[in-house]
């Protein structure tokens, strides 16, 4: 057997041991569905007094209502202030906001008078709401599950809001596990809206920032609206303007309709057996309102005629992106572009990276995202790429169009192909190896794919596209005909000394 025969019986061999291993790790969780829908899984691992959790809400940035971009994201700074426990008296707290709003409502009132409001009314009414929310202080302790977490030793602690998602994590003693569970508990069935709208207003204030100086929120500024009109994913790109509107009603509205049992699901890994796990779950949790999970609609993005190319001005970053419609995760062909973005950009034998960084030294990264800004709908297959220093982007857009030259004109050979299942199935089972990645690659397989099974059966998939399949879908779907192209900033050389300084 020759060179090239061993390399791609080594591929074949390391991509069914991980196969074997991911059906190994699965064999060990057992899941189990409260009766309000909430989903549970756990993988008890008792070598560490440790535990891990990781509590998703399937709802995030593009599920804010329209015009009211941001909702979602408020919710960070809400968690950690805490629901009643973070009060010493939650009845005469609420009063207080709920006071704050009804004047507020009264400003709104005036100024909807247009030319004869009475602004100094107006205003008055502004400060008696802050007055009254000022009074609302007295009875909260200052971001309560914060200072908890702090003084209880937990880490990878906190919440992030995602494109389609709110992920409430934490790592923990043991011992501490019931700690986390009744101060989340706590807060999901009655989260407090104080300091709302402190918090409203810093985050305008870094998003503004961020919109100004940050080059990817230019880029999806240009490319969302061209790719996704009329599409969830759309409202990422809205504007902090529409922060300035919201009201804690909101954001309590988005809390009624996504903080519900249906729509969570919780993974816990580690030193908790599935009967404490449940008594747990069903103690603290099990009253959320069952409510219904998120709606997902399934729009297509646009595909567009002919390429759409965009130039990004005024920047002092640089990029170049690439970025194609493709079809939902339920697709027959989504393994393939799992693939195809593996064989792209998997180490530094893949075609791209070795194209762009190893070789030639054209780019300082390279990212390629088989399904991008998301999972829930139909989206994109992006490439998004940092050029080095002095680095022109036609000599970027070469390269790349060199890469996907090879993969529609010809199949790749079997060890191309087998080293490409081979990575993502170690990314997957890397992720296993500890704590908090086994509950975040679980809370994964149970709210993105129903369960255990059902990703052990995505992973099989992987088995299913031949190279042939793979030379299809790339001449199919990543076609210079239907792509939007994105490209802007400096890629200037920087000389430090001599003349000129």
């Amino acid at each position: 057997m020759g060179v090239p025969g061993k390399i791609t019986l080594f591929a074949l061999m390391a991509s069914s041991a991980l196969a074997a291993g991911w059906d190994a790790l699965a064999a060990s969780v057992q899941e189990f569905t409260l009766s309000n829908g909430l989903k549970v899984v756990v993988l008890e691992r008792q070598d560490t007094p440790i535990v891990s959790m990781h509590l998703r809400v399937n709802a995030g940035l593009a599920d804010d209502p329209p015009g009211k971009s941001g909702v979602a994201r408020l919710f960070e700074t809400m968690y950690l202030r805490g629901g009643d426990l973070g009060s010493t008296d939650a009845t005469a707290e609420k009063e207080a906001l709920l006071k704050g709003e009804e004047w507020l409502d009264l400003r709104d009132t005036e100024l909807q008078r247009g030319p004869k409001a009475n602004l100094l009314t107006a205003q008055d009414y502004r400060l008696k709401a802050r007055i009254a929310w000022e009074s609302a202080r007295r009875f909260s302790t200052p971001f309560v599950i914060n200072r908890a977490f702090l003084l209880n030793h937990f880490y990878d602690t906190g919440i992030t809001v995602q494109t389609e998602s709110t992920d409430l994590t934490a790592t923990i003693a043991a011992n501490r596990a019931e700690l986390w569970f009744k101060l989340t508990g706590d807060w999901l069935k009655r989260p407090s809206f104080r300091g709302f709208y402190e918090d409203r207003d810093a985050l305008q204030q870094r998003l503004d920032e961020q919109v100004r100086n940050l080059i990817a929120f230019k880029l999806y500024a240009a490319l969302f609206p061209l790719a996704f009109p009329n599409h969830p994913y759309l409202r990422m790109a809205g504007s902090p303007s529409d922060l300035e509107s919201l009201r804690s009603r909101d954001a309590e509205e988005f809390w009624k309709n996504h903080y519900t049992g249906r729509n969570m699901s919780l993974a816990i890994s580690g030193a908790l057996s599935p009967a404490a796990a449940r008594r747990l779950a069903e103690t603290y949790f099990g009253t959320l309102p069952p409510g219904a999970p998120s709606p997902r609609p399934t729009p297509e993005p646009a595909v567009p005629g002919k390429e759409v190319r965009v130039e990004l001005t005024d920047n002092d970053e640089a990029v170049w992106a690439v970025a194609w419609p493709r079809p939902a995760r339920a697709h027959p062909d989504d393994a393939g572009f799992d693939l195809l973005g593996a064989i792209l950009d998997a180490g530094a034998q893949a075609l791209l990276r070795r194209e762009l960084i190893v070789e030639k030294q054209l780019a300082l990264n390279l990212r390629v995202f088989p399904s991008w800004p998301g999972d829930g709908y139909s989206t994109l297959f992006a490439i998004f790429v940092t050029p080095a220093p002095g680095r022109e982007f036609s000599e970027i857009e070469s390269a790349v169009q060199r890469a996907l030259g090879t993969l529609r004109e010809r199949p790749v050979d079997e060890a191309t192909l087998a080293r490409a299942r081979a990575w993502i199935r170690t990314g997957v089972l890397r992720q296993a190896e500890t704590l908090a990645g086994s509950a975040r690659l679980l809370v994964r397989a149970s709210s993105s794919y129903g369960g255990v099974k059902p990703f052990a059966a995505a992973l099989a998939a992987l088995d299913k596209p031949t190279a042939a399949d793979l030379q299809r879908q790339a001449a199919q779907y990543l076609s210079d005909t239907r792509r939007y192209v994105v490209w802007g900033g400096e890629t200037r050389v920087v000389t430090l000394g001599g003349a000129g300084q």
